[in-house]
């Protein structure tokens, strides 16, 4: 059922998933990425670790934890994602605003081979040459976001077939496959891709 080019070696990297305090007034429910990251792990046994942060210092804390060198390290989880309401330019875990450059220090270079996926609303509504800064001193082999603010259905359905694609293809096949097979929705939805 995998796509030709898969990373070698494995069949699927694995999701470091950060999620935001989705409504910090009302702590008894809201949807969670959680429930599509059970499905990708049913289904094709993507593994994944889930840390909803509602501060800066929580997010900070399993950043190091995600990027951590030495035995304890989670380098086979090559996704990061982070799911937080956004602005351009920044996410909101909840209580805080924390902004590229911030995630860019926190971060520190560790990021070599990852991809960051943001699932927020206009976070990478930005210049590209400041897209090119934070993959540069991120590391990062690419990053995946929204240019404009989403909040649709579509949107976390297709969530699914992007996790799917960046856990078991190299960035650059990935976006093609999108592309190739969903580019119209990929457009409509507002998705956009930077490779280093």
């Amino acid at each position: 059922m995998a796509k030709s080019k898969q990373v070698a070696d494995s069949e699927y990297s694995g999701i470091f998933a950060f999620e935001g305090d989705w409504d910090s007034g009302n702590l008894r429910g809201g949807w969670s990425s959680r429930t599509n990251l059970e499905t990708l792990h049913d289904m094709y046994g993507i593994n994944f670790i889930y840390r909803q942060t509602g501060t800066g210092d929580e997010l900070r804390y399993y950043i190091n934890k995600w990027l951590a060198r030495g035995k304890k390290n989670y380098k086979d989880h090559r996704v990061g994602y982070f799911r937080f309401h956004g602005e351009p330019g920044l996410i909101y875990t909840g209580e805080d605003d924390v902004r590229l450059y911030q995630l860019e220090r926190w971060i520190d270079g560790r990021a070599k081979g990852r991809v960051i996926v943001f699932h927020s609303c206009s976070t990478l509504k930005i210049e590209r040459k400041r897209i090119t800064q934070f993959l540069e001193r991120t590391k990062a082999a690419a990053v995946v976001g929204y240019a404009v603010d989403t909040d649709s259905l579509e949107a976390i359905a297709f969530e699914l077939l992007l996790l799917w694609a960046l856990t078991g293809h190299e960035p650059h096949h990935a976006q093609e496959f999108l592309f190739e097979d969903y580019g119209e929705l990929i457009e409509r939805i507002g998705l956009t891709f930077y490779l280093a």
